[in-house]
């Protein structure tokens, strides 16, 4: 650690102070603050054309709003976001004038582009200062300050000449590091430039592994360090044996200028390769905190989907490494922010958005409450008016209320209320996926009783793996036709998936023919241990360990081997 990294640090975690005292001046009174954070939007924006619409001049009070103003989503503004970034026209959902999108995947994959005010946009970066002061709060000078393995893909920030385009995960990060992002990571910035032609990973887990003194991980999401975790593991004899060498593997996608400033700052060393040969043949499963002995810290989003990578990640680390889970955030809204090491809920924050609660099994959006009306342990579907210019935005996601910071509730992500698979953020719907496994099956002549599918997290690339079952007796196309039939059909539907699987990131998906009756089988044991018929749903989107090892038994391998067999 030089003098100067330490300084950078120290920097941060005092300003991130400064900004955490005026949260918890916030947290003491959030439901006041956070219904005049409504009545101080409706006020601002009553002249923009959305808010002449529904006359936001009118609205005094918080059940007038309910009353008055509908529900939305993302097609009642795709409209005025075409007008604003097309034609830079103002004024039109917000008086901020509007720059800055942030990205996300739609429903059927098309791309969303959420505003971004200025005034919001300086929230996520005080949001991110806010996080160092609360580490060193947390971990105290256990936190080494030393450099950090930072784990997030790059984004193409241009839309057009008057707008452009970024992630929440982005925001929050560079928020932190701002000018100084090369000072703060192991990995060269050339694994952080859109663009480039290279293999990212190798970069990442070469130089986090040349820097012993690494003290954290840092990633958006926990399947990225997974992902990591699992490069590291299938590919430590090359990444050694470059070590040894002080070179960058032949094998590696790199332009050779990239590669001639990558070897300008490595050189060949053969004590740490021995030392890491070591490590990796006495701790070939826990070998992370032998190879980072400093690895003081995780920063991942690591609630929701996030939890069995979670898991599987915390065998690798050990209970000696603590995890920040980043709390719930999406491209619409920070909703909450971590305040204890460990654990998976966040405390909601009242200055981001102004937050509605309908109790999950109500359907009237008039009965929603407000944040200082929730109850501990209850289930929410989540609404947010955002300082971006949404209203009564619906994003279908549901929050458990876990506890209290002073007299702020604290939530955690529970589920998708409409289901998605989602391995880094692309969001692939129940919707998408019902809909690209019944047109592979209606272009083949085949007749689907069920299917259903899971992330598979477990292997090196992840990917997603369907379980189906056919009503018909035989099956005349083999199993790799079908899975790339559909595999196409994905990547053309969903962008981002595309985009995690053109580098690598997710592997092709992979699908397994489930004997006659599995889906019936499975009801019955439901019912034999006491479920009400009532309450099973049909399993699209498999969530839990139990029901996958359910139909894994119930695959149908002769079938599938003589269907391969029989067609190749």
């Amino acid at each position: 650690m030089t003098n100067y990294l330490h300084s950078l640090y120290l920097q941060i975690i005092s300003e991130g102070t400064l900004y955490k005292k005026e949260f918890d001046e916030i947290a003491k009174n959030p439901g006041d603050y956070n219904t005049n954070l409504l009545l101080n939007l409706l006020h601002s924006n009553a002249s923009t054309e959305f808010g002449q619409l529904h006359n936001f001049a009118s609205i005094t009070s918080v059940e007038q709003y309910k009353n008055s103003m509908p529900i939305t989503g993302y097609d009642n503004y795709e409209p005025y976001i075409k007008r604003m970034i097309q034609e830079q026209q103002d004024n039109l959902l917000t008086s901020y004038p509007i720059r800055h999108y942030m990205e996300s995947s739609g429903t059927q994959g098309t791309a969303k582009y959420l505003p971004l005010s200025n005034p919001s946009k300086e929230i996520i970066h005080t949001l991110s200062k806010q996080l160092f002061s609360r580490i060193y709060e947390l971990i105290g000078d256990n936190w080494t300050y030393h450099k950090l393995l930072l784990l997030i893909v790059p984004a193409d920030k241009t839309l057009n000449e008057y707008a452009d385009r970024n992630s929440l995960s982005t925001e929050l990060f560079i928020g932190i590091f701002e000018e100084n992002m090369s000072d703060f990571v192991v990995s060269p910035m050339l694994a952080y430039e859109k663009g480039r032609i290279v293999d990212t990973q190798y970069l990442h887990a070469m130089f986090a592994l040349l820097d012993e003194n690494m003290c954290s991980i840092f990633s958006p999401f926990m399947s990225f360090i997974l992902e990591f975790i699992h490069y590291v593991n299938n590919n430590k004899e090359m990444l050694i044996q470059n070590i040894e060498m002080g070179i960058i593997d032949d094998s590696i996608n790199i332009s050779k200028e990239d590669c001639a400033t990558l070897l300008s700052t490595i050189k060949p060393n053969k004590e740490r390769a021995a030392q890491l040969r070591e490590i990796f043949e006495v701790y070939p499963t826990s070998w992370p905190k032998k190879v980072w002995p400093n690895l003081e810290l995780i920063l991942s989003t690591c609630s929701g989907s996030f939890l069995e990578c979670t898991d599987v990640v915390r065998t690798y680390v050990g209970n000696e490494v603590n995890i920040l889970g980043l709390g719930f955030g999406s491209s619409e809204c920070v909703f909450s922010m971590p305040v204890e090491l460990n654990q998976n809920d966040a405390v909601l924050l009242p200055h981001t958005g102004f937050f509605e609660f309908l109790p999950l099994g109500e359907n009237d959006y008039t009965k929603t409450l407000t944040l200082d009306e929730i109850e501990i342990g209850k289930d929410y579907e989540i609404l947010v008016t955002t300082i971006s210019g949404l209203y009564r935005y619906q994003m279908r996601d549901a929050v458990t209320v876990t506890g209290t910071y002073l007299n702020t509730p604290k939530i955690q992500f529970s589920h998708r209320i409409d289901q998605t698979v989602n391995i880094f953020g692309e969001k692939t719907s129940e919707l998408l996926l019902r809909k690209i496994v019944y047109d592979m099956a209606s272009e083949n002549g085949l007749s689907i009783h069920n299917f259903s599918v899971y992330p598979d997290t477990t292997s090196a690339p992840m990917r997603y793996v369907f379980f189906i079952e056919f009503s018909d007796d035989a099956l005349h196309i083999s199993t790799k036709q079908m899975q790339e039939s559909m595999e196409k059909k994905l990547r053309g539907a969903n962008f981002l998936y595309d985009l995690f699987a053109s580098s690598g990131k997710l592997a092709p998906l992979e699908i397994h023919i489930l004997q006659k009756n599995s889906y019936i089988n499975y009801k019955q044991n439901l019912l034999n241990e006491g479920k009400n018929i009532s309450q099973i749903k049909p399993v699209r989107i498999i969530s839990s360990a139990k029901i996958k090892d359910f139909f894994l038994k119930h695959v149908e391998h002769k079938n599938e081997k003589l269907t391969e067999l029989i067609m190749n």
